[in-house]
């Protein structure tokens, strides 16, 4: 995740055993908005079965999936990567899952 504000912007990623509930909660502490693209598919629905934790009732949500049809940039999260020439990067927790 990519959490900002007027004043800084901070990455925060929870992998493996610290996906947890309370560090979940901590992590979205103050935001006002979530913006994400194609997330209130599978990934929330994960997060409510395995965490028990509605994001779409805790908080205003804007899915840019809709910004990007109108821009005709169509398919899932990655082609859309790869049509505004966005790089992947990738912790070394996630190289190790690759």
């Amino acid at each position: 995740m990519y959490l900002t504000n007027s004043y800084h912007g901070a990455i925060v990623q929870l992998v493996g055993e610290n996906i947890t509930k309370d560090n979940l909660i901590e992590s979205l502490t103050g935001i006002k908005l979530f913006t994400h693209i194609m997330a209130f598919g599978l990934t929330y629905h994960l997060l409510r079965t395995a965490l028990g934790i509605n994001l779409e009732t805790m908080f205003d949500h804007h899915d840019l999936m809709h910004d990007c049809w109108q821009c005709n940039l169509k398919g899932g999260y990655q082609a859309v990567q790869r049509q505004l020439d966005i790089s992947r990067i990738f912790s070394a927790a996630q190289e190790g899952m690759k």
